[in-house]
């Protein structure tokens, strides 16, 4: 009897501890700026980007969103951002497993240029 009840938690255990976001590597494509005011589109080209909780095909290709209004770091992500473009580099986005700017990208945490 105690056999199920510590496979019914190691299987609850590990679905709480399951990541529900993604980590994104891969060219920068199109970054849309100032649409709605301040959010930032991002399309990651030649990507590799798992499937997320709240994901689906954004119409645009784009794969993560952040504001530069609320985002404490949106401005240097952008740069980031920006940078990597205009020099040919590789990026990692790192997704926050929510989607509050559009219900198809997932909101960004940070972005790292490879």
């Amino acid at each position: 009897m105690k056999k199920p009840r510590a496979l019914f938690l190691s299987a609850v255990t590990l679905l709480f501890s399951a990541n529900a976001y993604s980590a994104g590597q891969g060219d920068v494509g199109k970054v849309v700026v100032g649409r709605g005011g301040d959010q930032v589109y991002v399309e990651l080209t030649n990507a590799s980007v798992p499937d997320f909780a709240c994901s689906s095909t954004h119409p645009n290709g784009y794969q993560y969103a952040f504001s530069l209004q609320t985002h404490p770091n949106g401005k240097a992500m952008l740069a980031t951002i920006l940078a990597a473009k205009a020099a040919g580099k590789r990026i990692l986005v790192q997704g926050l497993g929510a989607c509050t700017i559009d219900p198809t990208i997932e909101d960004a945490a940070y972005v790292i240029a490879l």
